[in-house]
């Protein structure tokens, strides 16, 4: 927080501008870690918005790794 003089470093819409959380530049679920460099201030409106976001990131990963690697054959059910 004082690295970043306690502003928001994200900016999106609906900023406030006061920082009120730490968040991690790089999600730790996407290889980010706990580094000093990997982490930033951030408004409660703007983590909020990147939170959505990354939970919505993570979905559609989870969904594409579902798939079968033949996802273009038929069920044997189905034939």
């Amino acid at each position: 927080m004082v690295r970043d003089g306690r502003r928001c470093q994200l900016r999106l819409a609906g900023c406030v501008g006061a920082a009120t959380e730490v968040d991690h530049r790089s999600g730790v679920a996407f290889g980010g870690s706990d580094r000093m460099e990997n982490l930033q201030a951030v408004c409660a409106p703007c983590h909020r918005v990147k939170t959505q976001e990354e939970a919505r990131e993570g979905s559609r990963r989870r969904r594409a790794a579902a798939v079968h690697v033949d996802h273009k054959r038929k069920h044997p059910g189905l034939l």
